[in-house]
């Protein structure tokens, strides 16, 4: 009986061995451009939700590159990409004070917004579930970004009572005024949807994702005051694409894929003040908390070879 047993293991595993690696997996590399543009919002916030400031920085039309690489084997992805912003002025940015209402602006400025870094780094795992019409890809993945603003030149309008309005006269700023930089890390659960065309070398797809549960380290620097805010908070966001892929258009080589997306993140905390330099010691601002939201979108065009 044992050697019957044996036997069939043996039966078993000479059989099946030879189907499992007879699939050899499949590696690509690919690279990417693009634009971004949107808007991130600082914000400072009473604990009961009455908005303190704003500033609002405008990314516009800043310029992306991007690489990639992923192996598959059977259904089943593993990727690996990295995006990274051009370094350029990039829109404007406001700052708007308010009164005690949250609602009244009792002052203002305007800034020159130059985009000093945005770099993302993404680990993706995914499962395709071929269907009658379409491929089902349910994914999770892990990103970490680090982003970072600097607010230049310029001019502020504080009047000496009332309330801010477009003609109160200006005072014009030179040089870096302030700079806020953003640490973020989140998991990403989402699925996406294709279709293959009539014609057979194209597709379309839609992905939608969701960050279920976000970490946001953000802090600024105001040079003119020589005061440091730290906020740390948590948060949400989401993200959701449509696109089209040409296999092979290049050269028979060559997968082309463009792709518009749009990503919301909203984001709350504590926020904590210092003076800039060594020895400071970080303060809670108690009976106020930091916050930010995210809106942009992002045109790609990518290359896979």
């Amino acid at each position: 009986m044992k050697r019957l047993y044996l036997t069939l293991c043996i039966s078993l595993l000479t059989g099946a061995l030879p189907s499992l690696f007879a699939t050899q997996p499949d590696f690509d590399i690919g690279v990417s451009f693009g634009i971004k543009s949107g808007t991130i919002n600082e914000l400072l916030m009473e604990t009961d939700g009455t908005l303190v400031s704003k500033l609002t920085w405008n990314q516009q039309f800043s310029p992306t590159i991007g690489a990639h690489a992923s192996v598959s084997l059977h259904h089943f992805s593993l990727t690996g990409s990295v995006l990274m912003a051009v370094p350029t002025q990039t829109g404007t940015m406001q700052d708007y004070d308010y009164q005690s209402d949250g609602t009244t602006i009792a002052y203002f400025s305007s800034h020159e917004n130059h985009l000093l870094k945005d770099f993302t780094a993404t680990l993706k795992a995914s499962g395709d579930i071929p269907l009658e019409m379409v491929t089902v890809t349910p994914f999770f993945a892990y990103t970490w970004q680090n982003r970072m603003f600097a607010a230049v030149n310029g001019y502020t309008q504080y009047p000496s009572s009332g309330f801010w309005t477009e003609n109160d006269p200006k005072t014009y700023l030179t040089g870096i005024g302030l700079t806020y930089e953003q640490w973020l890390s989140f998991p990403e659960i989402g699925m996406q949807v294709t279709r293959q065309l009539t014609h057979p070398a194209m597709t379309v797809y839609f992905l939608g994702s969701w960050y279920p549960y976000m970490t946001i380290t953000a802090m600024d620097h105001h040079f003119l005051r020589s005061l440091l805010f730290t906020d740390e908070m948590t948060g949400y966001g989401g993200k959701a694409t449509i696109g089209a892929q040409w296999e092979k258009a290049f050269h028979g080589t060559t997968d082309v894929r463009v792709e518009i997306s749009y990503e919301g993140i909203h984001a709350e905390g504590n926020t904590y003040e210092q003076y800039i330099g060594e020895n400071s010691v970080k303060t809670l601002l108690a009976g106020y908390q930091g916050g930010t939201t995210t809106s942009l979108f992002s045109l790609m065009i990518s290359f896979a070879f």
